[in-house]
């Protein structure tokens, strides 16, 4: 495990934060995650706020710059990242964590979340490409198209994912 003022590595994977997050692939020699990042996006639904989201919520969004980064995690058989948000009244604290012997990158996130009519999205963009994503569900998986061909399929950019 190797870590440093901005990065962690082991000999599978390079994690950098530099102001957005970026994970190298060692050994398919390209950038996994290209750039992550958090955006506040307002939420101003036709009917149910919280719970239906529209499609066009992605245009009114305003990318999170973070306040500061450290080093939280030296080990040797671990490194963690922590970064710190602020929006308006809210705050996030999010820790990036690598093994030594893994390439699986955990990103989790604290939030204390204050605002009405605002959500929180995390923004990942890759550097791998394919025609389908699969989903870990409750009970299943779920295929959905990474570059939608019709209607139905557009009206699906939400993915009920599990997370931790």
């Amino acid at each position: 495990m190797v870590v440093g003022d901005n990065y962690i590595e082991n000999s599978l994977v390079r994690v950098v934060f530099d102001g957005s997050l970026r994970i190298y692939d060692k050994e398919a020699n390209r950038w996994a995650v290209e750039d992550g990042y958090l955006m506040a996006c307002e939420d101003m639904p036709s009917k149910w706020d919280g719970w239906d989201i529209e499609a066009y919520y992605r245009r009114v969004c305003r990318r999170l710059e973070p306040m500061g980064f450290s080093i939280v995690e030296r080990g040797p058989l671990r490194g963690c990242i922590e970064v710190n948000y602020g929006f308006r009244e809210s705050s996030i604290r999010q820790r990036i964590c690598v093994g030594a012997f893994s390439r699986r990158v955990d990103v989790e996130s604290e939030v204390d979340w204050k605002e009405r009519l605002t959500l929180l999205k995390a923004v990942y963009k890759l550097g791998v490409f394919g025609h389908n994503a699969s989903f870990e569900i409750p009970y299943g998986v779920i295929n959905r198209p990474t570059r939608p061909s019709n209607t139905w399929e557009v009206a699906k950019f939400e993915v009920p994912a599990c997370v931790g």
